[in-house]
């Protein structure tokens, strides 16, 4: 069951915890170039259903040179749905008894305020996808279609991530320090990326540097 903490305060006409994590058993993924939008959508979709998936069923072709966007892959998963990876399956390869096994999802774009907004999304246990730049990103230029996935356009590469929770008033001053608060989420570096994959975001880095999200449905 999802795990939150007391007391309850106002903000923006909603109760919300001070803190929120949504319980999950998402496999850490190491990610192909480029793939980093597949992989947060998969943590997302195996965060709803407590299921191991299929993260190449939403690689899309020649993604490494189009570079296709967050909504491009969206819709391949609302058309066509993942695969369930049983034990017997690897990220390579299904057998024909369940490579036919297909769930559907959906999600729904994330409108600001950001943070406002994905903190009402965890507390609904709605996980959340953002593409947000990267320190080490901010100099490299990458080719982008547009949500419509036509107009090809240059703009600095960001770095998807899959968001699960959040904690308000900050005690641990040691690692943030100053922050009001931060976000909890899933990377697809490997296991060896800062805490065993999983890593923090602060909600003022959050609020400038996200481009455009998701919410699970």
């Amino acid at each position: 069951m999802p795990k939150h903490s007391i007391p309850w305060r106002r903000k923006s006409n909603r109760f919300l915890p001070n803190k929120h994590i949504i319980s999950h058993n998402v496999q850490i993924r190491k990610q192909e170039k480029n793939m980093c939008v597949a992989n947060a959508i998969t943590a997302m979709n195996e965060i709803k259903c407590g299921c191991k998936l299929k993260v190449d069923d939403l690689y899309t072709k020649n993604m490494n040179q189009a570079g296709e966007r967050l909504f491009v892959i969206v819709d391949k998963m609302k058309n066509k749905g993942q695969r369930i990876m049983s034990e017997s399956t690897t990220t390579s390869s299904s057998t024909s008894s369940n490579k036919d096994i297909r769930l559907q999802f959906n999600a729904k774009p994330l409108n600001k305020p950001y943070v406002n907004n994905i903190k009402k999304a965890l507390a609904n246990n709605k996980s959340v996808v953002v593409t947000i730049k990267t320190y080490n990103h901010e100099n490299i230029l990458q080719r982008y279609r547009d949500v419509n996935g036509k107009k090809i356009k240059m703009k600095q590469r960001p770095h998807a991530i899959c968001i699960y929770g959040y904690h308000d008033n900050v005690e641990d001053k040691n690692i943030h320090p100053m922050e009001k608060g931060y976000f909890y989420f899933i990377n697809s570096h490997g296991k060896e990326w800062i805490q065993d994959g999983f890593g923090f975001l602060t909600y003022e880095y959050a609020e400038k540097c996200i481009e455009e999200g998701v919410v699970s449905m």
